[in-house]
């Protein structure tokens, strides 16, 4: 717990914002209370049994005594601190002055579904592995009652126009093109040295209906760390 906490400050030009974090075993509970949850877990790194921890959100101990919901699981202890990172600079870049995590977690991220949280944490933390310039913060992404495809749509949509600054297409009906002879331009074809991953995230995300991904967990393979 230690060393996660030592992964990230979450100080800013007025003082510290306020959070709590826990670790906790199987069966014992006390990590679902915690703003930032940890439970105790075993992943597989090159054949070998490894520690990890289950990460979850939205606990409130002090005052609802609400249980938390996991985001990632089985994630190795030094992946884990990568992803608490962006969770946190998340929170110090979007939170209002003296907010704190439990608040800033009810006004913003708990707009989201589950597997969109862990997947954008993941996402970001490849990012910054690969030194991708990419200024993307989750309120940037349209909310839409957590229903993940569609989640996944705005989200790939929001990231072809950070890299083109226009829209895939002109006009959209639901999750398709209003004019179906209106073409996506491959986001490759835009950007130069864009990363392979990252193109194929994209248009996995607008591809027409019968190839897009319709869940996070098609896209994680291709930000795995």
């Amino acid at each position: 717990m230690q060393k996660l906490q030592e992964a990230f400050d979450a100080r800013n030009k007025n003082g510290v914002y306020g959070y709590n974090m826990y670790l906790g075993g199987k069966g014992c509970g006390i990590h679902s209370l915690a703003d930032i949850g940890f439970e105790g877990a075993k992943a597989k790194r090159d054949g070998q049994s490894v520690s990890a921890v289950n990460i979850y959100l939205g606990g409130k101990l002090i005052s609802q005594d609400v249980e938390g919901y996991s985001i990632i699981k089985n994630v190795p202890l030094d992946i884990a601190k990568l992803y608490i990172k962006e969770l946190m600079v998340q929170y110090k870049t979007l939170a209002l002055e003296g907010e704190s995590f439990e608040e800033f977690h009810d006004r913003v991220l708990s707009l989201y579904s589950k597997p969109l949280l862990g997947f954008f944490i993941h996402l970001k933390a490849y990012l910054r592995s690969k030194n991708i310039n990419l200024d993307l913060n989750i309120d940037e992404i349209t909310p839409c009652a957590k229903v993940e495809e569609y989640e996944i749509f705005n989200l790939g949509r929001k990231i072809y126009f950070k890299y083109t600054n226009h829209t895939p297409v002109k006009e959209y009906q639901g999750l398709t093109n209003k004019n179906p002879n209106e073409k996506i331009e491959p986001l490759n074809k835009l950007v130069t040295n864009l990363d392979e991953n990252i193109n194929t995230i994209v248009s996995k995300t607008l591809d027409i209906q019968d190839k897009r991904a319709l869940v996070f967990s098609e896209l994680l393979e291709y930000i795995a760390l």
